[in-house]
C-alpha cells in the first residue's frame, strides 16, 4: 500500500504549511500545488486572481496538473500533495481538507512575509476580499472542469477547522488521524 496525504482547504486555512511540517515530521516528499500556481502566475506578470480567471477557460492547464500529480503517485510512495483536487484523483490517499473564516484567512495572509509570487495587500480588508473571491471562485471553478465539490465534507477523511488552532495542534490532529487511518488500512 503506498502512504499517500492529499491535503486541500480553503485558501490562508494552513495547507503549505501543514504539509512543509508533516514533510519534515514523517519523512515525506512534500509537492505544493499552490506554490506551483504562485509561480506560473508571476511568470505570466498576473496575480493568482488574475491567473486563476486566466487558466479558467484553458482545461489544458488543469490536465497537465492533474497528469502530473498521478505521475508522482504512481511513481513514488510516501508523499504529500497540497492540492484542492488530489483527493479526487488518489482516492486512496489519506484525504484531509483544511478550512478557515474568511476574516482568518485574511488576517493570515495579510501578515504572511514568506509568501511569494503573490500580491502583497495595503490591508486586511483588500486582503479578505481576495480570500472571498478566491475561495468562490476556486470553488466554481473545480464545479465546472470536474464535476466536483472540493468543500463537501463527505470527500475527506478528516475536516479541520483550524481558524481557532495553533499550528502544532493542527499537525498533531493530522498525524493521530492519519496513523489510526493507516491502521485500519494495514
Amino acid at each position: 500500500m503506498k502512504e499517500v496525504i492529499s491535503v486541500a482547504g480553503t485558501v490562508g486555512s494552513g495547507k503549505s504549511t501543514i504539509c512543509n511540517l508533516l514533510s519534515q515530521k514523517l519523512g515525506y516528499k512534500c509537492y505544493v500545488m499552490g506554490d506551483i500556481m504562485r509561480k506560473l502566475a508571476n511568470e505570466n506578470n498576473m496575480d493568482i486572481v488574475e491567473f486563476n480567471n486566466y487558466i479558467k477557460e484553458k482545461k489544458e492547464f488543469d490536465n497537465q496538473l492533474d497528469d502530473m500529480l498521478m505521475q508522482i503517485a504512481n511513481t513514488e510512495d510516501k508523499v504529500i500533495f497540497s492540492s484542492r483536487t488530489a483527493w479526487h484523483f488518489l482516492p486512496d490517499s489519506f484525504k484531509i481538507y483544511l478550512t478557515v473564516s474568511d476574516e482568518v484567512a485574511a488576517k493570515r495572509i495579510y501578515s504572511d512575509t514568506e509568501r511569494i509570487f503573490e500580491k502583497k495587500y495595503q490591508n486586511i480588508q483588500e486582503a479578505l476580499e481576495n480570500v472571498k473571491k478566491r475561495n468562490q471562485m476556486e470553488t466554481q471553478r473545480y464545479k465546472d472542469v470536474y464535476d466536483i465539490d472540493v468543500t463537501k465534507k463527505e470527500n475527506y477523511d478528516l475536516y479541520l477547522d483550524t481558524s481557532n488552532l495553533e499550528v502544532e495542534e493542527v499537525l498533531q490532529e493530522i498525524v493521530l488521524q492519519y496513523e489510526s487511518w493507516l491502521k485500519g488500512k494495514i
